[in-house]
C-alpha cells in the first residue's frame, strides 16, 4: 500500500516530479517497507518471548502439588495387586466457572478388564485418565483403586504405579538409556531384552547403542519410533493398570497390530483403559464406554453396541465406513 500510494502520488504530480526524484522517492519507500517486515517480526517475537516469561513465573509462583506426609496414608508396597477401578460419583472440573469435564461418573472397571473410552472431542475422554492420575485439584465423589481412595496416596506413588502410553510422547535430551530408564533401576541386559522385545535390531541402527544422544524431544526418531520407546518403558515396569491415550495413531497398521498383540501378550492380567478416536482400536475390549459432555451415555460389550441400530457406537460406525469409501 505504501508503494502503491507513492507511486500513485507521483504519477498524479509527474509534470511536477522529476523522474530522479520519483525514483529516489520509490526506493525510500521500498527500503521502509522491508525495515517496516523486519520490525513487525521483532515484535512478534518479543510478544512470544513475553508471554514465555510469563507462564514461567506462573509455574513458580505455583504450589507444589506434592502433599505433606502428614496427609499421606500409608499403604501396603504391593499396591495395586488387582488393578480394580472404581468411579464413585466423581466429578471433575478444570476451573470452577465452567462446566465439568466429568459430570458424577460411577463406573467399575474390574481386574484384567481392557476398557475402551470412546466419544467425540472434548467428550472428556482424556479427562478420565488425568482423574486417575490426579492431576484435577477442583473434583468432588472419589476414585478408588483396589478400594483405597487416590486422594489419600502421595502423587509420586499413585502416578508410579499406573502406566500411560500417550499419543504425544515426553523424550528427553539426552541418552537412549536415560530415557527409557530415568531412575536408573534396571540394568543394560534388560533394557536391550525389552528393546529387542518391541522392536528387533532397533539398537543397531545406532552407532552407540543405548548411550545414543536423543534430539530435544526425540526429533532424530520417527513419531513411531517415539512410540515404541514409550512402549519399552511399559514393558520394564509392568504395573497393573495401563492406559494408552491413542497410543498407535501415529504407526502405520502393521506396526500398530504388533503392538497390540505385544500388549495382549505381556499385559494379560492388567486392567487397560484404551482411549481411542476410531472404533477399530477398541473392537477387541472386553466393554466400550460411551462419553458425551463428561457424561457416560452407552457402556456394553463392542458386539452388542453395534448390533444395536441405536447406539452411538453403531452410528460411529457408519460414519467410518462412509469415511473409508
Amino acid at each position: 500500500m505504501v508503494i502503491f500510494l507513492a507511486s500513485l502520488i507521483i504519477l498524479i504530480n509527474r509534470d511536477h516530479i522529476s523522474v530522479i526524484t520519483g525514483a529516489f522517492v520509490l526506493e525510500n519507500c521500498n527500503h521502509f517497507v522491508n525495515k517496516l517486515t523486519f520490525l513487525i517480526h521483532a515484535g512478534q517475537r518479543l510478544v512470544s518471548d513475553l508471554i514465555t516469561i510469563r507462564r514461567m513465573h506462573e509455574m513458580i509462583d505455583r504450589k507444589s502439588e506434592v502433599k505433606s506426609d502428614d496427609e499421606i496414608v500409608p499403604i501396603a508396597k504391593s499396591w495395586p495387586k488387582t488393578g480394580d477401578i472404581e468411579f464413585c460419583n466423581f466429578s471433575a472440573f478444570y476451573k470452577k466457572e465452567c462446566k465439568p469435564a466429568l459430570n458424577s461418573i460411577n463406573l467399575i472397571i474390574r481386574s484384567g478388564e481392557k476398557i475402551g473410552i470412546v466419544g467425540r472431542t472434548g467428550s472428556g475422554k482424556s479427562s478420565l485418565a488425568m482423574s486417575l492420575m490426579n492431576f484435577f485439584t477442583i473434583s468432588s465423589g472419589k476414585i478408588l483403586v483396589d478400594g483405597i481412595d487416590i486422594s489419600s496416596i502421595s502423587l509420586d506413588r499413585l502416578r508410579s504405579e499406573i502406566l500411560i502410553i500417550p499419543q504425544d510422547i515426553a523424550l528427553f535430551s539426552d541418552t537412549l538409556r536415560f530415557n527409557l530408564d530415568p531412575n536408573n533401576e534396571y540394568e543394560d541386559k534388560q533394557l536391550i531384552e525389552c528393546v529387542n522385545e518391541v522392536r528387533p535390531n532397533f539398537l543397531s541402527k545406532f552407532v552407540d547403542g543405548l548411550d545414543t544422544e536423543l534430539t530435544h524431544q526425540g526429533l532424530n526418531l520417527s513419531s513411531g519410533e517415539r512410540q515404541l520407546i514409550c512402549l519399552v518403558r511399559a514393558l520394564l515396569r509392568r504395573k497393573r493398570i495401563l492406559i494408552l491415550d491413542e497410543a498407535t495413531a501415529n504407526m502405520d497398521y502393521k506396526t500398530d497390530h504388533f503392538v497390540h498383540s505385544l500388549i495382549e501378550k505381556y499385559f494379560q492380567n492388567t486392567t487397560i483403559i484404551t482411549i481411542a478416536h476410531r472404533l477399530d482400536a477398541v473392537m477387541n475390549c472386553d466393554r466400550i464406554i460411551v462419553l458425551s459432555d463428561g457424561n457416560i451415555i452407552e457402556s456394553g460389550k463392542p458386539r452388542h453396541l453395534i448390533d444395536d441400530q441405536n447406539s452411538f457406537v453403531c452410528k460411529l460406525q457408519a460414519i467410518e465406513n462412509c469415511k473409508v469409501k
